[in-house]
């Protein structure tokens, strides 16, 4: 059933012709999550002396950012910076959803409309996305108890503190699978509150769960087939993720719908409703 080559290249063909919504509209979300770094890192600039610019003029591309990137203001200001990031780009995944949606559903022309119109449904994407963070974070948790288990071990055998370390890091990323596996389980949430209104945020969830039962490692599996090209738009300073974004999630849209057709046509939910049996 599952075919990640197919859905990739269905992407293509769903967006022939269309790419230029699809990179407008990215191009749109790139600027305004970049715009939040230029208020903190500007008003440090605007204290440096003449001697201090001319210093900075010397840096390279990366001693610069790096640079900025320490002169971001304290812990909380960058804390609350972080926050608002994040819930703005909830509200916009599910914006961007909504023309992808679109996109995958019919042949028809698509405008920057669709995008904009998605806005209106942000509280829909804040509660889908802050819902979907705690229940990865309360999972992720579990490295903890893992890590500390691993210490605890690695003294009552006696092994040396260069070897404890490294056991200390492999028990912690063990922890953390859970976590990835449950954020697999919980990746169709979005697509489910866009397609169906009705649904709520904490049905979403168990739909989403239901969905993707016994896919967990497909679905992975084609999300991470997508990260030569992100390694490659790294090279372009992010200039190809004007392409790159769109074709990921129309081919991670095309996803979404093969995993709801299963489990409709394998009885897994009730086409009455989208309820789950």
């Amino acid at each position: 059933m599952f075919n990640r080559k197919k859905y990739k290249e269905f992407a293509l063909i769903q967006l022939k012709n269309r790419w230029k919504v699809a990179v407008l509209m990215t191009l749109i979300i790139m600027v305004v999550m970049k715009i939040f770094s230029i208020p903190a890192s500007s008003n440090t600039l605007s204290k440096l002396s003449l001697s201090e610019l001319q210093e900075l003029s010397t840096y390279s591309f990366q001693e610069l950012m790096a640079y900025l990137g320490n002169t971001n203001g304290n812990g909380v200001l960058r804390f609350i910076k972080t926050v608002i990031q994040q819930l703005v780009n909830y509200v916009f995944t599910i914006a961007s959803l909504n023309v992808f949606i679109k996109m995958s559903r019919s042949p028809d022309p698509v405008s920057l409309k669709t995008f904009f119109e998605g806005l209106n449904d942000w509280k829909k994407g804040i509660l889908a996305g802050l819902w979907e963070t705690f229940w990865v974070f309360i999972w992720a948790l579990i490295s903890i108890p893992v890590s500390i288990a691993g210490v605890l071990l690695c003294f009552f055998i006696g092994l040396n503190e260069n070897i404890t370390l490294i056991f200390t890091f492999i028990f912690m990323i063990a922890g953390f699978i859970p976590a990835i596996i449950k954020e697999i389980s919980y990746s169709q949430i979005f697509y489910l509150v866009v397609e169906y209104p009705e649904l709520s945020v904490r049905k979403a969830m168990k739909l989403s769960m239901k969905i993707t039962e016994g896919y967990k490692w497909e679905v992975f599996k084609t999300a991470f087939s997508f990260i030569g090209f992100f390694l490659l738009s790294a090279l372009t300073l992010g200039i190809l993720d004007l392409w790159l974004t769109p074709f990921y999630q129309m081919t991670m849209t095309n996803v979404y719908h093969a995993l709801l057709k299963d489990a409709l046509e394998t009885g897994k939910l009730n086409p009455r409703g989208i309820e789950l049996i």
